[in-house]
């Protein structure tokens, strides 16, 4: 066979080129499968939002306070 000359080389690219591709179309499934399964969803309120800051610690009681009155406002 042609192993060194570039035939083979060409076999050869054509092989990587296939792995680099299905890795990257594999990768781009991930990323938008994530991005579609945020954790919001549609039906939450910007109040139940708030309330899940709150209990994930991101925000103190003044702030859920003063955030709060600032939605029911």
């Amino acid at each position: 066979m042609y192993w060194d000359d570039w035939h083979g080389w060409g076999f050869h690219m054509m092989s990587w080129w296939g792995v680099f591709l299905m890795v990257f179309l594999i990768a781009m499934v991930v990323m938008l499968m994530s991005r579609s399964s945020s954790p919001t969803s549609a039906n939450e309120t910007p109040l139940d939002i708030l309330k899940g800051r709150y209990a994930r610690g991101e925000i103190d009681h003044d702030e859920f306070e003063r955030r709060k009155r600032d939605l029911e406002s």
